[in-house]
């Protein structure tokens, strides 16, 4: 006999109420034919046949045949924690996008997270879509390390930057990547100065006119973009501070 509760709970692993009666009925039965099946869960005949295909599909029922007779047979009540587990798998794999997806929104505020290089990539590639000719674009980052997330990207990414003609400073660690791309910036109005010799850094920060973007440029990468003028303000003066007493090394 069929409980609600046990349906209930078979519902919760993925499958519809049919599905799960019509499951339920079959292991309860053994062997049997649709009509038989169909009447034990109580669902009309027309509707059973479509449902056994169903969890043919899902694995959850196959087809013995005896002599004449087609008869379904439900498979083992483990292969449900199978399913379950199937479906754990998957959605774990979609994660990192649904994170990306997920924001804290409140009044002006307004933070979205992107994790790893394939977040960091769209992350970077919507801001040249947004940015404007002449923009404000600040930037405190070891470029060596920027780098290693995705060099041919983070190349083919300043290139296109460089045609915005962009109001670009840079403080940057002084190794000898940050020395390349400072002749680099002499030649597209990219002025680049250099932190003091004992930072260290593991992130990598952006200042634009309407966020702020952030991300951990070490394993695992995450990327973290913030709007709210509060913060940018802020982060605006601290580059500011830092820029000045940069001077012109």
């Amino acid at each position: 006999m069929l409980t609600n509760r046990t349906v209930e709970i078979i519902k919760d692993i993925g499958l519809t109420e049919n599905e799960a009666k019509i499951y339920l009925a079959n292991l309860s039965l053994g062997p049997a034919t649709a009509i038989n099946i169909a009447k034990e869960a109580g669902v009309i005949r027309t509707t059973a046949y479509s449902v056994i295909e169903a969890l043919k599909i899902k694995g959850l029922i196959s087809i013995e045949i005896n002599g004449l007779k087609k008869l379904f047979v439900a498979s083992n009540p483990e292969n449900l924690m199978k399913t379950y587990e199937l479906k754990k798998d998957n959605l774990s794999k979609i994660i990192p996008e649904l994170s990306s997806k997920y924001q804290i929104h409140t009044g002006l505020n307004f933070i979205k997270y992107y994790e790893g290089v394939s977040g960091f990539k769209k992350v970077y590639t919507d801001m040249l879509k947004d940015l404007r000719y002449g923009d404000k674009y600040l930037i405190i980052s070891d470029i060596e390390k920027f780098m290693k997330i995705d060099k041919d990207f983070f190349e083919d990414w300043v290139e296109k930057r460089s045609h915005l003609h962009l109001s670009l400073r840079t403080l940057l660690q002084r190794t000898p990547e940050a020395e390349k791309y400072k002749e680099y910036g002499k030649r597209i109005n990219w002025d680049i100065r250099y932190l003091p010799k004992d930072v260290d850094l593991i992130s990598n920060l952006v200042i634009l006119k309407d966020k702020v973007i952030i991300t951990q440029m070490v394993s695992p990468i995450l990327t973290i973009v913030i709007e709210n003028p509060g913060i940018i303000q802020l982060q605006e003066e601290q580059f500011e501070i830092i820029w000045q007493s940069a001077g012109e090394v």
